[in-house]
């Protein structure tokens, strides 16, 4: 094993659902690079927590380099479900179809939905959907468009600097900023163009593969969401420096443990966030992460 320099990220925050999406999104892509030898913890910083990132690079800049190599090649790595499809509208038939020609994405196709059909024929999916065409807002359609125009320049600022939401739309709606209540504002906010951080979704949609669903008594589940409603996500907060793996054991953990204790912070925890998906109009969104272990 390469000796493992650690190199901080305060750029991304741990309180944010998305900052802590793309986080493991940086995780997920190193790891895919040199399995098992990047680890990952999180360590306080101001007021939040911001990851550090234990990896061969040396330098910022090396690991800057390193993921816009794996990233921003040409072509652009754009899997083939999402090339295919802009929400995740597809029937039984065409998800076995999916998975029996696809070798690489499997991870992905597992995160996204199960063979469990609707009454309308259709696949259920990930509890991270969070739009399905209405409005011209796509799912897939937009996370392709992420990955196709993300700008190598700019990744040095999203994880190394506070984000300043300088991108016109294309979010995929994990960020609970991009939630505009009526009730809180004195212009209509549907009027306004959402500005978001393109980097930052693109990181997080690499993560989902940590985060699969699977068939329960009450429907389909994603890990990380409640064993109820499939409505609310908890995510840890570790201290320790971990491999990809024991995050993959990490993250349904600390859900069940919390449900079936309450207060309990597993062991090596830092802390323990929620935040709540509801749906409002044509969009779901997510409340802002709230600490509860």
């Amino acid at each position: 094993m390469n000796k493992l320099n650690a190199i901080p990220m305060p750029g991304m925050e741990g309180h944010n659902l998305l900052g802590f999406l793309a986080t493991l999104g940086v995780f997920y892509e190193l790891d895919q690079q040199a399995p098992g030898e990047v680890r990952l913890s999180w360590t306080r910083h101001r007021s939040t927590w911001s990851p550090v990132i234990w990896c061969a690079c040396t330098s910022t800049d090396g690991l800057v380099n390193v993921l816009v190599k794996r990233l921003c090649g040409t072509p652009r790595p754009v899997p083939p479900v999402v090339e295919q499809f802009s929400d995740l509208k597809f029937t039984t038939a065409e998800f076995r179809e999916l998975l029996q020609r696809s070798n690489e994405d499997l991870p992905l196709l597992a995160a996204l939905a199960t063979e469990i059909a609707t009454e309308e024929g259709q696949v259920q999916d990930t509890g991270f959907r969070t739009m399905a065409g209405a409005g011209h807002q796509h799912f897939l359609g937009f996370a392709r468009y992420l990955i196709e125009n993300v700008s190598p320049e700019d990744l040095t600022d999203i994880l190394f600097e506070p984000w300043k939401y300088q991108n016109d739309g294309y979010s995929l709606r994990w960020d609970s900023a991009d939630y505009r209540p009526h009730a809180l504002r004195g212009l209509d906010p549907s009027k306004d163009k959402l500005q978001s951080v393109w980097w930052a979704n693109r990181l997080a949609f690499l993560a989902l593969p940590l985060f699969p669903c699977y068939p329960s008594a009450r429907g389909l589940r994603t890990a990380g969401f409640d064993l109820n409603r499939n409505e609310t996500f908890s995510w840890p907060i570790w201290t320790e420096s971990i491999t990809l793996d024991v995050v993959r054991s990490l993250i349904p953990l600390t859900n069940a443990v919390f449900e079936r204790s309450i207060g309990v912070t597993p062991r090596g925890v830092g802390a323990i966030y929620q935040s709540q998906r509801f749906t409002e109009g044509k969009y779901r969104n997510f409340t802002p992460g709230r600490m509860v272990g």
